[in-house]
């Protein structure tokens, strides 16, 4: 890959992620029923446009968002499976448990917004582009429980 189509790709990784660092901020302080795609992109300092080329809609920004939450939780659980390498087990249970609890409450604006999509009925349309991605996550970061 040429020098250029590196940098193209990383920035927009970059702005991908400005996008969701935005739609996160938007989503906490409104709620994601009240938030405008409007507000996500004045917030990520693009026009609406730009925003639409990355996330078609409010849903896809939200599975954005909880596809990244699930990548930082799965680095988390690799970095304690690595400390507990010699010795799994109970030991490594229970920090994969608090690592959970204290990734889903922090800041508690996220555990807010995921229990309002679970309390409203499925969080994602099935049929949602990168859906299956994201309960593959999920199945990865309940076999880390069973595997410990």
């Amino acid at each position: 890959m040429s020098a250029v189509a590196k940098r193209r790709e990383r920035e927009r990784a970059e702005r991908r992620d400005r996008i969701l660092d935005a739609a996160q901020e938007v989503f906490w302080r409104e709620g994601f029923e009240a938030a405008k795609m409007g507000a996500i992109a004045e917030a990520a300092q693009l026009g609406k446009g730009t925003l639409y080329l990355y996330f078609r809609d409010k849903d896809h920004l939200a599975l954005g968002l909880a596809t990244r939450h699930q990548m930082q939780l799965l680095e988390r659980f690799g970095r304690l499976e690595d400390e507990h390498a010699q010795a799994p087990g109970l030991g490594l249970l229970r920090r994969l448990l608090s690592g959970y609890a204290d990734h889903m409450q922090k800041p508690v604006e996220h555990l807010r917004m995921v229990m309002t999509r679970w309390a409203t009925g499925a969080p994602f349309d099935p049929d949602t582009e990168g859906c299956q991605d994201a309960g593959e996550n999920v199945v990865k970061i309940f076999g880390t429980f069973r595997h410990a």
